[in-house]
């Protein structure tokens, strides 16, 4: 796994193959979504339009390219100051919900709140307000 993610060109190829079927997977996939109705067609189409442009998805996986060049690095965190919402889904696959609280400990003044959700915790946000008329 951390070959694929750190060498310079299988993790773009991988992902832009078949028309990025992995974000759908993603969304509406065993793991996505837990209300798969809140991410529409031109919403993927919109998600797969960003990512095709130029460096756009290379920008992206480069951050975990870093995080496993990487990864033992220690280093001494301040406090972040601003005043901090900490949107955490419950029924996360991805992430364990104990990552809320421990961000929590790296502000200095934060509020955590979590929710029967799942990683794309904002795409719950979407469907209640209802943003567009075809929900």
């Amino acid at each position: 796994m951390r070959y694929r993610q750190t060498s310079p060109c299988i993790p773009e190829a991988a992902i832009s193959s078949d028309d990025f079927h992995v974000f759908e997977q993603g969304f509406w996939g065993k793991h996505g979504l837990k209300n798969k109705d809140n991410i529409t067609m031109e919403d993927m189409e919109a998600w797969k339009y960003t990512f095709s442009q130029p460096d756009c998805l290379r920008s992206a996986i480069n951050y975990y390219r870093c995080a496993f060049q990487y990864p033992d690095t220690k280093r001494k965190v301040g406090k972040c100051a601003p005043k901090t919402l900490i949107l955490w889904g419950d029924a996360d696959k991805y992430l364990i919900t104990e990552g809320a609280s421990l961000s929590a400990q790296v502000h200095t003044h934060s509020m955590v709140r979590g929710r029967e959700a799942s990683h794309y915790f904002w795409c719950l946000a979407l469907g209640a307000t209802g943003r567009t008329g075809n929900r």
